[in-house]
């Protein structure tokens, strides 16, 4: 393994002209099943929020206490409990579906409204002059998981999002144990409003090595974490959306690998019975650096298979308005 430094390193460079413009830092953990790690990039110690890359986590406490089975959700509706969707058609009627299955109506989701993250989308929703709903929310899928398992479980609905909630213990139990985490998980209030976890890079690299492990799942969840996995690696559309960087790396890559990205500037990725997992942070929360930086690791570390039609959607030369190359970007110090 090469040494680890205690800051972030420059990761990605972006070039104009020959000249330097920009520089993006950040971190990078590589662990393996046992939380040993591998490989690092700047401070793999580096603590920081994980965002929505915990999502995979806190649909498998659901799925464990069979929220899935009961309402005979389809893999499909499971992958939704993951996703940072976009607001597409396939979205917004998925997490429509999983409402009728469970006897719940949209104005349970206490997630706020805003505009589909999938651009053409939202056009269309300008032009019919139609305003964002609360299922549009990227996170809706996840929240109507969660009011979902409080119905089957009897648990108050109007206070699935808070800390002490049964709901969200025990998401914070499964976290823990993904991560090898002893004792509490410092949270903080993710954008959609529940609690999200504040790990290190090594944990949540950890975590991931051990949601892609077809053996290696902590012992509780030896059934509903693979049941996630698969969900995640098989939807990459209801997952992201058309043309999201996750979603193109699932689709391209998704027998060998399970991902998921998080708002500033994180990504995680678990290698399909590989026993490793990979954690990344730009330091800046820039989500331009993270394909390629995602991209030019896995290089790295999926020896079998090309990541080359990968890299291709997010390493391209920069182009002014006139679609003239004028630069380029860099990924450093991998």
């Amino acid at each position: 393994m090469n040494p680890a430094q205690t800051a972030p390193v420059p990761l990605l460079e972006v070039w104009r002209g020959g000249r330097l413009e920009s520089v993006h830092w950040g971190s990078i953990a590589v662990c393996d099943l046992k939380g040993k790690l591998i490989y690092a990039r700047g401070n793999p110690q580096t603590a920081t929020y994980l965002r929505s890359s915990a999502k995979p986590f806190q649909a498998i406490a659901s799925v464990q206490l069979g929220t899935a089975d009961h309402f005979q959700f389809t893999e499909a509706e499971v992958a939704m409990m993951c996703a940072s969707h976009g607001g597409q058609v396939e979205h917004t009627s998925t997490v429509q579906a999983m409402a009728k299955k469970c006897g719940a109506t949209l104005d349970l989701l206490q997630c706020g409204p805003h505009p589909p993250y999938h651009e053409p989308t939202a056009e269309a929703m300008i032009r019919k002059s139609e305003a964002p709903a609360r299922v549009h929310n990227n996170c809706s899928g996840k929240h109507m998981g969660m009011i979902a398992t409080c119905l089957k479980q009897g648990w108050p609905v109007e206070k699935y999002r808070d800390p002490n909630h049964p709901l969200q213990q025990a998401i914070h139990t499964t976290m823990a144990a993904y991560a090898d985490h002893a004792g509490d998980i410092p949270y903080a209030v993710d954008g959609c409003g529940v609690p999200t976890f504040y790990l290190t890079l090594a944990a949540a690299a950890t975590a991931y090595a051990r949601l892609a492990s077809s053996k290696a799942h902590p012992a509780e969840y030896e059934a509903a974490g693979p049941r996630v996995a698969k969900a995640v690696r098989t939807h990459p559309l209801l997952i992201g959306h058309d043309g999201q960087f996750g979603t193109i790396l699932l689709e391209k890559l998704g027998q060998h690998i399970v991902a998921k990205s998080g708002a500033e500037g994180m990504f995680c990725v678990g290698l399909i019975d590989k026993g490793l997992g990979l954690a990344v942070k730009i330091t800046d929360g820039g989500q331009r650096a993270v394909g390629p930086v995602v991209v030019k690791l896995l290089e790295q570390f999926l020896h079998e298979v090309s990541v080359a039609e990968v890299a291709k959607t997010v390493i391209k030369p920069i182009l002014n308005t006139r679609q003239e190359p004028v630069g380029e970007i860099k990924v450093v110090n991998l």
